[in-house]
Parts: structure tokens; sequence; C-alpha cells
């Protein structure tokens, strides 16, 4: 008994320090007998009190939520009269989407001259910037931008970018930037239940930064809800990696995207899909990736190729008729990436899905197991109708692109550095707006390396 009150109360600790999602993740690994590459370590405050002793403040790890205002060291000169962003982000492991989608929108801002600083927020293992910026450039991309291990070691910068809502609120204490943005990948507020944790991601929205949000929904529903000015990039893939080698197959195979520590992406709902198609087409073969499933007892015959690295993903795209893939908020980046190797896709049919796939490019089905199997069930059975989306899914992936994405980022974040000259100066930064939510914006400017 003792010894797990003691793994909840770790448990509790490690979601205050990290959050749901990592401790749920962690939690997922060993239950499946695995641990992650770096092993978590209790905080500092929890280590003083000494072995077998644990910390009962339930504000561990939070009270970077109240307002804590701070500046960084002025730079003697400008560098190069570059234009400056520093972008927080929270930690990483290798393979994270979301981090690979900011690091690509880095890299191609420094390829249009502006001089990106990656600054890295809460709890992490790392003590050397340098092996950090060695890990960005082996497992994602080869950016440019230095590593600063802590917000108060930041040195100052035109514009500062939060992306994800913890890093919303030193970006929000920060008081050495002209414009402050929040690129904004999905409704983090519901990630959560109702708790005080979605009421500290949902109060992110009205900090008056400058939405920077992928897709249409995440912009009208910030916009809509808390009045931020936003501003909505397109979705795209790499086009080196992901291409149709346009074979039709000759057996049908039923591709799921299988996230079980990832609530939003509806693991058990999935589950419910492929029972169904799995009793009406017994002879379909089921794919699984995404996780690890060898552990869970699934009532189906199913190939389970648990994590794939990025390079295998193409050819298990191009071997698949169908794939299935749920998204309860955003929609993932997989389906532009499943159009372009010629793998149709059935989705559930919500706002946070249907801003870009549309009954032309995909099969959508309310979000029910039965509707869901149905939709699974018409595109295995009927290849003419398939091929019909496939062709278009293929026409709409090819005319998107990550360049004209990030080319259209760095005009708005060029008018906003306009704007900021005008606007009024602005010293305490504010946790709530009331009027006008580009008020927090512009602060006090310095001068920048």
């Amino acid at each position: 008994m003792a010894s797990r009150l003691k793994r909840l109360n770790i448990a509790r600790i490690m979601m205050m320090d990290r959050g749901l999602g990592y401790t749920l993740y962690y939690a997922g690994l060993r239950l499946l007998g695995q641990r992650p590459v770096q092993p978590y370590e209790l905080p500092a405050s929890a280590q003083a009190r000494g072995p077998g002793s644990l910390p009962t403040d339930p504000l561990l790890g939070l009270r970077f939520v109240n307002p804590s205002p701070f500046a960084s060291k002025p730079a003697p000169a400008r560098l190069n009269g570059q234009r400056t962003i520093n972008w927080l982000i929270p930690n990483f492991g290798v393979g994270s989407g979301g981090h690979l989608n900011i690091f690509r929108f880095i890299g191609f801002l420094e390829q249009l001259g502006w001089h990106c600083r990656v600054v890295l927020v809460g709890s992490h293992p790392h003590t050397n910037s340098q092996a950090v910026e060695d890990s960005i450039r082996q497992h994602f991309l080869p950016i440019e931008a230095r590593v600063y291990l802590r917000p108060e070691d930041m040195p100052p910068a035109d514009i500062g970018i939060a992306t994800s809502w913890e890093t919303a609120y030193p970006l929000r204490d920060w008081q050495s930037c002209q414009v402050k943005a929040y690129f904004v990948q999905d409704y983090e507020c519901e990630f959560f239940a109702k708790s005080s944790y979605s009421m500290f991601a949902e109060d992110t929205y009205r900090f008056g930064f400058v939405g920077l949000t992928a897709g249409g929904w995440l912009a009208e529903t910030l916009r809509a809800q808390y009045g931020m000015r936003t501003h909505a990039f397109g979705f795209s893939y790499d086009k080196s990696l992901y291409q149709s080698n346009t074979l039709r197959r000759k057996t049908r195979r039923l591709f799921y995207y299988a996230r079980p520590p990832t609530p939003r992406r509806g693991f058990e709902l999935g589950l419910l899909v492929l029972e169904k198609v799995a009793k009406a087409l017994p002879d379909v073969e089921i794919v699984t990736a995404g996780w690890d499933l060898s552990t869970f007892d699934l009532s189906f015959k199913h190939k389970d190729l648990g994590v794939l690295p990025l390079e295998e993903l193409p050819a298990l795209y191009n071997s698949c008729d169908v794939c299935l893939v749920i998204s309860l908020t955003n929609l993932s980046l997989m389906p532009l990436e499943l159009f372009a190797c010629g793998c149709s896709v059935v989705s559930n049919r919500l706002p946070c899905v249907t801003w870009c796939l549309t009954d032309d490019i995909a099969e959508l089905a309310d979000t029910n197991a039965e509707a869901l199997a149905q939709a699974c069930l018409r595109m295995l059975e009927d290849d003419d109708h398939r091929w019909q989306k496939v062709e278009k899914a293929y026409a709409f992936a090819m005319q998107t692109d990550w360049a004209q994405e990030a080319q259209a980022l760095g005009s708005v974040l060029t008018d906003l550095l306009g704007e900021s000259t005008t606007q009024t100066v602005t010293r305490q930064p504010q946790a709530r707006l009331d009027a006008d939510p580009r008020a927090a914006q512009v602060l006090p400017h310095e001068e920048r390396p």
C-alpha cells in the first residue's frame, strides 16, 4: 500500500511539473515495460526533503502562473541588422510532430533573413545548450538557431513567440521585445478535463498575443471566443519524403493511427470502429502504428507496427488503401502526408477537421463508431469511389507548400513589427485584457544583438 501511495504521489508531482500529456506518456511506457530515453527525476524541491519523503505542496511547478515580470540584459549591438525572434518552447523528445513544425518554420524564416533563437521553458534535464542544438539538427532539421536553457537567460529580441500554454506565461512576463505572438497548433485547454489546468491553458488566449494558428478553425475559435487577433497558416507536407508509387494494391489494407496516450486521437473510439470493420470484412488486413499495442488484448486480428521512424512512413502509407485518422481537437498533419502517398482517409466530421478536409478529398462521418465503420467499409469495398477521392486528394496535397506558408508568416511578423513602432509602449504585462487584445504586444525597446 505504501509503495502504491508513493507511486500515486510521484504521478501527481509529475503532472504538476510536466503536465498531463507527459504524465500519460510516461505511465504508458511503464505499463508497457519500457522506460523513456530520459527517465523522470523529481524536481529539486522534492529531492531536498530527502529519500522517502515527498512534498505536499499542491502548487509545485505552477507558481509561474502568477505574474513575475522580468527583462533581459541589454545586448551591446544589433546582430548584422537582422530582425530577431525568440521562440519559447517546452522540452521535446525525438519524434515530436509539434516541435518538428516549430523547427520547420524557424528554418524557413532563417532563409528569409530572420535571426531565430530557441528558448526552453519549464523543467528539463539539459545542462548544455550546444548538446540541445546538436540534437535538434540531428533529429529534426539543420536550423541555425542558438538554444537558451531558461527564459531568464535569453537576450532581447524584436519578437517573442510562445508555442504552448506553459510557454505563454514567461512570454507574458518578459519585458524585452516589441511584439508578442502565439504559435498555436492545437486547442490546448481541451487537453484537460475542466480543472485548474484547463483554466490555466485557456487564460493564455486572453494575454493579448497575436495568434499564429495552425489552420482556420483555431483562428476563428480564438478570435470568436477570446477576441484574439489571429493569422492562420495552412498545412503541407515534406514533398521530398512523402510520394506516391501510384500502384494499386492487390489486397485490401486498412491502417489505423493508434495513439492511446493522446486522448484527442480517440483511441478507444478507433478500436470500436476496427472491431466492426473486422467483423464485416474478415479478409481485410488491419495495420496499426503510432504506438506499441503489443500489451493490449484486442479482439480483432491486426498487425502492430509500433512507433516507426519517419523514413519508414511513406512505404507504409503507400501499402494501404484506407487510413482511419480521428481528430477530436485540431486536425493532425497526417492526412496531407497520406494524400501524397495515394492513401485515402476516413475521418470524423467536426469543425476542427472540416476546415481542411472536405467530402471531395476524404470520407467524413459523424464522430461515432457505427458511422465511421460504415465510412471505412465503403472506402474498402467501392474502388471507384475511393480512387475518385484519392485523385482529388493527391491534387489538393500537391498544391500546398510549407515554404509559401512560412513566407506568409514572415510577412505577418514584418507587418506586426511595423505596427509596433506606432503603438503605445506598455511596461506592465497583463494576464487579461478586456479592451484591445493587441495592447500587450508592445513592450520597452532595448538594444538587441
